[in-house]
């Protein structure tokens, strides 16, 4: 009988199967000449083009085709192994010079960032933006006069210039830092942007690291072309909670419950929908102790008051932006519209 065979000590060990670059290359490669091709016909969006003239059907199928790059990258890429320095060089240094062409061009169908300029300006003057409507700044305190004086026509460019604003405190920090690096500047918000983008990136890192997955899957966040289009391009406010969610993730990993509830109620203040993750959030934190988790639940309860008391100093009259949000606000809801309307058919309502 054969003995067992010999191990040659001049032969390397074989290598773990490595992740399969063909993906990312070519994902990525399309993704910037997508994000390019954006970026060249963004002009021609501006507000001094007519609706009809816009290229609103071409801007939609490269938005489109980006998201099939995405989708093909992220499912057909590394399933296993680790990806070596180059390739997460690759993934880094895309993500980034999609960020790069998409801030540098000029918004695509979106008008928000005029509010937060806005609000920003008074915030950082030390008023408060839940006492009075852009519209009626004129007609306000020397600070508002002032201020309207200084803005030109931005509060008539203004969604609903009628309403007080509906972006929670926490925003309002962001907006006013963003005023303090430059005023009245989409360059210094998008910088603030960048800023928490980064934060997140980062935190995202760390967690999978904690859980012991490849660093390869930050290719879902970092090359998701939504995202790039919604905070580079629109310069939406979204992103500045996306870093506090992740820190309470982490705290509540770590099992901090109440500085997982008071992260989560700052986050909550620049959006709402961070207080939905509440419960699963200290149930993990608390582990088990109800001490802890009700410790948790008042840290969050806290933070929520403080963050309350502008809103309601302000006065939650119909001309609250608040108010309206809760009252009748509906806005990109399909699916909720469909449902609404098909409820009353049923009911004759």
């Amino acid at each position: 009988m054969a003995g067992p065979a010999r191990r040659d000590p001049h032969r390397l060990p074989a290598r773990r199967p490595g992740p399969r670059a063909g993906p990312w290359i070519a994902g990525g490669a399309a993704l910037l000449v997508l994000q390019g091709a954006v970026a060249v016909l963004s002009p021609r969006f501006g507000p001094a083009v007519p609706m009809a003239l816009r290229p609103i059907g071409w801007f939609v199928a490269l938005q489109a085709a980006a998201g099939g790059a995405y989708l093909w990258a992220v499912l057909a890429g590394p399933r296993r192994g680790e990806p070596g320095p180059r390739m997460l060089a690759w993934m880094l240094a895309v993500g980034l010079a999609m960020r790069l062409a998409a801030g540098l061009t000029a918004p695509v169908l979106e008008n928000d960032f005029e509010r937060y300029l806005w609000d920003g300006a008074v915030t950082a003057a030390g008023l408060n933006p839940y006492a009075v409507a852009p519209a009626e700044a004129r007609d306000g305190g020397p600070g508002w006069r002032r201020l309207a004086a200084v803005a030109g026509d931005l509060p008539a460019r203004i969604n609903h210039p009628d309403l007080k604003t509906v972006y929670p405190p926490t925003a309002q920090a962001a907006f006013a830092l963003a005023h303090l690096v430059r005023p009245w500047s989409l360059g210094a918000w998008r910088a603030v942007l960048a800023a928490f983008d980064l934060a997140a990136l980062g935190l995202l890192a760390l967690l999978l690291r904690l859980a012991g997955r490849s660093p390869g899957r930050l290719l879902v966040y970092w090359w998701n072309p939504l995202l790039v289009k919604e905070v580079y391009n629109s310069a939406h406010v979204d992103v500045v909670a996306l870093p506090l969610v992740l820190l309470a993730l982490l705290l509540a990993l770590r099992g901090r419950p109440a500085g997982t509830g008071g992260v989560l109620g700052l986050a909550a203040g620049v959006k709402l929908w961070p207080a939905l993750l509440l419960p699963a959030f200290l149930r993990r934190a608390a582990g088990g102790r109800w001490s802890a988790g009700a410790a948790g639940g008042l840290a969050f309860a806290v933070a929520a008051a403080v963050l309350a008391v502008p809103v309601v100093a302000g006065g939650l009259d119909p001309s609250s932006g608040l108010v309206a949000y809760a009252d009748r606000w509906e806005m990109n809801d399909g699916p909720f519209m469909l449902v609404l309307w098909g409820w009353r058919g049923l009911l004759g309502s």
